[in-house]
């Protein structure tokens, strides 16, 4: 089950350059989520941790999923 830990804003502070990320403009704001979530993998469980970052404050529903080392090199957390 997901759970989110930290919530608040970023800015993109690099151009991404790879396919996934490409609704972010360098120097705009986004609203994130910090997930972790825990999942059953055979007879063990491992934890998650990912960010949500969402490209349109008018579409909630729509995010992009971010691994840390993406979100720490494409995003800076503002607020």
């Amino acid at each position: 089950m997901e759970k989110i830990t930290l919530e608040g804003y970023v800015i993109c502070a690099k151009k991404p350059c790879n396919k996934q990320l490409v609704d972010f403009e360098l120097n705009e704001e986004y609203l994130f989520h910090e997930v972790k979530e825990e999942i059953k993998a055979g007879s063990e469980r491992i934890s998650l941790c990912y960010f949500k970052v969402f490209p349109n404050p008018d579409f909630l529903s729509f995010s992009e999923i971010v691994r840390q080392k993406e979100f720490n090199e494409y995003f800076k957390i503002i607020r």
